[in-house]
């Protein structure tokens, strides 16, 4: 079926995603595979998880972070964004990939918050939005499509290393110290954030072990408010 730019309304579900440190986590291993800047840093990276059958499995992810064009000292991160993304059907079309792609979808939109948002909880952010299973440096393998457990599994590995990865950059910023943590998803990425968000209250994950997270309500949102704030 032959593709056109998105163009109607898409609601977005904004779901709050924090825990208690955990010090019993150790570092996890993770390798940055790109890094551009511009308004906006952008890099990928790829980290450990497990795939349907419990096996470890190194999965990858792309990260979008605030990067202030003049110099700063106040400069600072004042929310993680953690971005499930809607159900895609080519592998150019995943987050990892995006910046081959022409397309307009919710990760076209996303990657332009931490450069134009006019609200600063959305533009002092950073973004970390994982390609699941099946995608980026696993599109070989088949995408475990709503399997909601190991998804939210696969998303709180990616949230806990992108915050890492993004702490391990050289034009990292210092996190606020009232800094919140956000699931974010539509359609099949709504359920991802639904699922991820669950799993972290039940205390089954554990995306934001070693940080001090703090909550933030849940809220409705629409790619068309998206397109408008920035």
């Amino acid at each position: 079926m032959k593709k056109y730019p998105l163009l109607i309304l898409i609601p977005f579900l904004f779901i709050s995603c924090s825990k208690e440190p955990d010090d019993n986590y150790a570092e996890p291993e993770y390798k940055i595979l790109s890094y551009t800047e511009d308004a906006t840093i952008f890099c990928t990276f790829s980290y450990p998880s497990v795939d349907s059958d419990g096996n470890p499995i190194q999965l990858s992810s792309a990260l979008f972070a605030y990067n202030p064009t003049q110099a700063d000292s106040s400069a600072e991160i004042r929310t993680v964004i953690a971005a499930s993304h809607i159900t895609v059907t080519s592998g150019v079309e995943c987050p990892s990939k995006i910046k081959s792609a022409f397309t307009l979808n919710d990760v076209t939109v996303l990657q332009t918050l931490p450069a134009n948002a006019q609200i600063p909880e959305l533009r002092q952010s950073v973004i970390i939005m994982p390609d699941l299973e099946g995608y980026g440096i696993t599109e070989h393998l088949p995408h475990p499509y709503l399997s909601r457990e190991l998804s939210a599994r696969q998303t709180a590995d990616a949230i806990r290393y992108g915050i890492l990865v993004y702490n391990s950059l050289e034009k990292a910023l210092p996190f606020a110290d009232d800094w919140k943590s956000i699931c974010l998803g539509y359609s099949q990425g709504g359920s991802v954030a639904l699922a991820t968000q669950r799993a972290t209250a039940m205390g089954s994950v554990h995306p934001m072990a070693g940080t001090t997270s703090r909550l933030m309500r849940a809220m409705i949102c629409s790619l068309s408010d998206l397109l408008i704030i920035v």
